[in-house]
């Protein structure tokens, strides 16, 4: 490890002064962000940027996203900034904080300082800045790669947000051991003749899936027409169910973004949550958010918690999307009753499991079916590989309420769908 001459260091107002008499002993560089809101925001701010030897990002910054929700955002980080070193600063979090834990096993990072290191702070990051961290330390003062750690699926962190960043994660960061779904284990059945077909595609895009993401986000840069939604009918309301093959896929994502993106079209959309993460208490901390009677209303969007009966209301508005969480945890027969059912589903080698085992029981060809993260060019294969099935593909798009990305990708399903209902 280089030493380190540029640096870059995101926090909040709080811990400004905490690099400051290091960097100027050692003469680095040291340029002092407080102005951001989470670590999507330093991805924006730092691509195409490459004279950075390092970034460092406090805790703060984490945001109300879960686990794997900062991993995602790390992911990127680290490859629009190419060889810049990470560094988490967590001085409020121990070292077996599951938040720690999931980002140290990832390997996303170059290295976390935590609570237990206070008293050694500046020794512990003076050998960082220097290159100078040897093994031993790094097993001392960091968890071990082999440890295992709990997700919850929301991250309820106190504070008010003025931003809302991916709740249940555009996914691209689960890992085999923690997401094993219902159909991990099922036998293909013999109809599936073209297994291996399917398999090929899929390994070659897992080949590596840093650069999938890497291009996804620069694809985003570039602007493109979106298509309009066709006609809806007056008489009554859509409803749109949307739930994941498995935990962390961005189903929550998917459906405030979708409902976001409506809303900029049709005035009365709403979103209701239909399953058991407590989404709607999360959304309590946004300085977005407006009371109103019976909901919360953010941006355009009015959101509904689980005991709401938007039936009720049906005739104030042209769409309900409704989160449902995983198929496994659903009543299915209320799923597939939505006008457009959409499944998140992933194509990691794990991930591929529960989508060919969900493919073979006739699961996936009931519903839209949505990809994160898949390149363009490989893009038409999957869709010849799986021709039965309606295969959609998400870009990266990180702000919820910010869904730009994936508008025109939300409008195929709707129109794709409305032809039918």
């Amino acid at each position: 490890m280089g030493m380190v001459q540029v640096l870059h260091y995101y926090c909040k107002r709080r811990r400004a002064e905490l690099l400051n008499d290091i960097t100027f002993k050692k003469g680095i560089s040291c340029q002092i962000q407080t102005d951001f809101l989470d670590i999507s925001d330093i991805v924006k701010e730092l691509t195409n940027k490459n004279h950075i030897d390092c970034v460092a990002i406090d805790e703060d910054l984490f945001g109300i996203g879960d686990i794997e929700d900062i991993i995602s955002k790390l992911e990127v980080l680290k490859f629009v900034t190419d060889e810049t070193k990470i560094l988490i600063i967590a001085l409020d979090r121990m070292r077996n904080d599951e938040m720690i834990q999931g980002i140290q096993k990832s390997g996303v990072v170059d290295y976390i300082i935590t609570k237990e290191m206070i008293d050694d702070f500046d020794d512990v990051i003076s050998k960082f800045f220097d290159g100078t961290i040897t093994e031993n330390e790094k097993i001392l003062y960091t968890p071990s790669n082999n440890e295992d750690y709990d997700v919850d699926d929301i991250s309820e962190e106190s504070g008010v947000q003025s931003e809302i960043y991916s709740s249940d994660i555009e996914d691209n960061s689960t890992s085999e051991e923690d997401y094993q779904g219902e159909y991990s284990e099922t036998e293909y059945n013999d109809n599936t003749e073209n297994v291996a077909e399917q398999k090929t595609i899929i390994s070659n895009s897992q080949s590596n899936i840093f650069s999938r993401m890497k291009e996804s986000f620069q694809q985003n840069k570039v602007s493109e027409d979106v298509s309009s939604i066709a006609e809806v009918p007056e008489d009554r309301m859509i409803t749109i169910g949307i739930c994941g093959l498995q935990s962390h896929i961005g189903v929550t994502h998917h459906a405030l973004a979708m409902a976001q993106a409506l809303s900029e079209q049709y005035k009365y959309v709403c979103y209701k949550e239909c399953n058991t993460h407590d989404i709607y208490n999360v959304l309590q901390n946004s300085s977005l958010k407006k009371t109103m009677p019976g909901y919360i209303r953010i941006m355009n969007v009015d959101i509904f918690n689980k005991n709401a009966d938007v039936e009720e209301y049906s005739d104030k508005y042209k769409f309900c999307i409704m989160d449902f969480g995983t198929i496994n945890e659903c009543t299915q027969s209320e799923f597939f009753e939505t006008d457009i059912p959409i499944i998140i589903a992933g194509i990691k080698d794990w991930e591929f499991n529960n989508f060919m085992g969900a493919y073979s029981q006739g699961i996936l060809d009931k519903a839209n079916v949505v990809i994160n993260f898949f390149p363009k060019k490989e893009q038409s294969d999957l869709q010849n590989a799986f021709s039965d099935l309606k295969i959609f593909f998400a870009d990266y798009a990180p702000e919820v309420f910010e869904p730009i990305p994936n508008i025109s990708m939300y409008n195929q399903i709707i129109n794709t769908s409305l032809s039918e209902v």
